[in-house]
């Protein structure tokens, strides 16, 4: 068990630097990998700064997810990527974001609907990571909603010789709603290509069912479940290895968001980081009592200062080990 392999997931808005540096500062010997934010193929081609942002930071170890809906984009900033940023260890394909904007312009699960040209992106980003030494993968849903087409996928992909497949359990219809179905694992054993889960790992139970129900699994993702609780890896690790759970407490929380926010800060300004940190203020207020009317006036504050004051009463006075 305890050679399954743990990422972090690529979640746009969420795993910019700041939270990677936050996830290694907490968990880094808990976590086997992680993403970056999903970056525009096209941003990188048309040589766009903001995009250029949200790549590696420097001799960062990390796995840049690209999105887009040509070959040229993906040929391109693939091979850029690579060329500037030697400390990334792969080129992820994102063929499965369910966001409306996304996909219009052909992009992430729309990418499904056009088997021939993921087909040229994918062979695409193969050959370029391999020159390199690289690992090339995709990240996929089941399917569009009654065409469920993972299977399909899955074949192309190890054809190809992609390294690795991530694959979600819900339908792009469903977004991220109702619940991730585990049961398409079933058929997809003795694969060469090296297959990951992605859905509905909240607690670490979930990432322990997964992977006794399916042993020929390489890993899995966790994604909104590290969202304020950057401890989630080590406490499935300790699961796997039968250790007792990992218990934080309220100061050990409270000096964590501290570090989280100054990660923030050194990357923007404080106005821009009180928005953004407002997306984990669930995460880390989850299991006190009474918290939500006080989460609620949180999120209506406009400065970082003011935010954590407001988190460390909350977390203070919970005195509690979660």
């Amino acid at each position: 068990m305890v050679s399954f392999k743990i990422g972090a997931a690529p979640m746009a808005g969420v795993t910019d630097l700041p939270f990677r540096r936050l996830l290694n500062y907490v968990s880094g010997d808990c976590i086997d990998f992680l993403f970056t934010e999903m970056v525009s193929a096209k941003g990188v081609l048309m040589n766009n700064n903001g995009t250029k942002r949200l790549l590696p930071g420097e001799k960062e170890k990390v796995i840049v997810q690209l999105f887009g809906s040509s070959e040229e984009e993906f040929r391109y900033s693939t091979e850029y990527v690579l060329e500037n940023y030697p400390e990334t260890t792969g080129i992820n394909i994102n063929a499965a974001c369910p966001v409306k904007k996304v996909i219009r312009n052909g992009a992430g699960s729309a990418m499904v609907k056009d088997i021939p040209n993921l087909k040229k992106i994918m062979i695409a980003v193969e050959n370029i990571t391999h020159k390199y030494g690289k690992k090339a993968s995709i990240k996929i849903r089941k399917g569009w909603n009654s065409d469920i087409n993972y299977g399909c996928i899955t074949d192309l992909s190890e054809e190809i010789g992609m390294d690795e497949i991530y694959i979600h359990g819900r339908t792009v219809e469903q977004k991220y709603s109702g619940f991730a179905d585990d049961l398409i694992m079933n058929g997809l054993e003795n694969r060469e290509i090296d297959i990951y889960w992605s859905g509905d790992i909240f607690v670490p139970e979930d990432a322990v069912k997964i992977m006794k129900k399916y042993p020929f699994l390489k890993g899995l993702l966790v994604a909104r479940g590290m969202l304020g609780n950057p401890w989630i890896f080590k406490d499935i690790k300790n699961l796997l290895d039968n250790k007792q759970p990992y218990l934080v407490s309220a100061e050990e929380k409270i000096e964590v968001i501290k570090k989280h926010m100054s990660f923030m800060l050194e990357e923007h300004n404080d106005y821009k980081v009180a928005g953004q940190f407002k997306k984990f203020v669930a995460g880390y207020t989850h299991g006190i009592r009474n918290a939500r009317e006080k989460r609620h006036q949180i999120l209506q504050l406009k400065s970082v200062e003011d935010m954590l004051e407001a988190l460390i009463e909350i977390i203070a006075s919970s005195d509690q080990r979660i």
